[in-house]
């Protein structure tokens, strides 16, 4: 699991975008979906998990998203918040082969550059 960057924002040019990308060691894994949920710093509110869909497949087996600032479902977005998130790895057939451990207080979301 890689990350191009730590802190992302809304309106910031600079670090409006970030890449996820994940390699799968488990061959039966066909598809995977990326699941992300914020976490309000000020109060300590952690909202719904989302799904953003699922990641584009690269020629070498990995997997790739790219997601934007304005991604983030506008009832979650905080001024300051944490972007946690999580990997699903999905079979041929669609079912759930297995997830990674959420990844959490690792990547800052902000609305502007911070």
């Amino acid at each position: 699991m890689t990350r191009s960057a730590d802190a992302f924002a809304l309106r910031c040019q600079l670090s409006k975008e970030i890449t996820f990308s994940v390699s799968p060691t488990d061959a039966n894994i066909t598809a995977v979906e990326f699941y992300y949920w914020t976490q309000d710093r000020a109060t300590g509110a952690v909202f719904d998990w989302q799904n953003a869909g699922r990641m584009i497949i690269c020629a070498d087996g990995s997997f790739k998203l790219v997601f934007s600032g304005e991604s983030v479902n506008a009832n979650f977005r905080k001024p300051s918040a944490w972007f946690d998130y999580q990997f699903v790895g999905l079979s041929r057939s669609g079912g759930v082969v297995g997830r990674s451990e959420g990844i959490e207080q690792q990547v800052s979301y902000t609305f502007d550059c911070s």
